[in-house]
């Protein structure tokens, strides 16, 4: 029997701008429209963050590295957003089935690792782009 596991994440947040910083005052607001949208993919890399993306069935101990990076194709509207990790979970999908199973959160709503000898908290590269080293792993769902 084949199992598939999927990983899912919310990853991007507006930056914060504090008051000390920038006063409030300065701050305008303007309808969304007028933002672009980033482009944001997660990739799962061999052994780390430049490594080849994983394209074919991994065995369980393998060094992976996941990638959550985002971009919006002008250096200048970089500026806007940064990008958060937060509310992950990982879950099983059975062969020809549609529906997932067994759903764990593995990363909760803080960006927090919730098994951090299996998951190490995630390190964030720059404002767009975040990730963690980890080794292949299976979750034992009957249990």
């Amino acid at each position: 029997m084949l199992t598939r596991f999927f990983l899912i994440c919310f990853y991007l947040k507006s930056c914060l701008i504090k008051d000390e910083l920038f006063p409030t005052t300065k701050i305008i607001e303007l309808p969304p429209g007028h933002f672009p949208e980033p482009n944001c993919h997660y990739t799962v890399h061999f052994d780390a963050r430049t490594g080849p993306k994983v394209s074919r069935k991994v065995n369980i101990g393998d060094l992976l590295y996941h990638k959550w990076k985002c971009d919006y194709g002008t250096p200048k509207a970089a500026d806007l957003y940064c990008l958060m990790v937060y509310n992950c979970t990982v879950s099983s999908q059975q062969h020809n089935k549609a529906i997932l199973e067994n759903v764990v959160e593995i990363i909760d709503e803080f960006g927090c690792s919730l098994y951090p000898t299996l998951l190490p908290q995630i390190s964030y590269i720059d404002d767009l782009e975040a990730g963690l080293p980890s080794n292949a792993f299976a979750l034992d769902f009957d249990q």
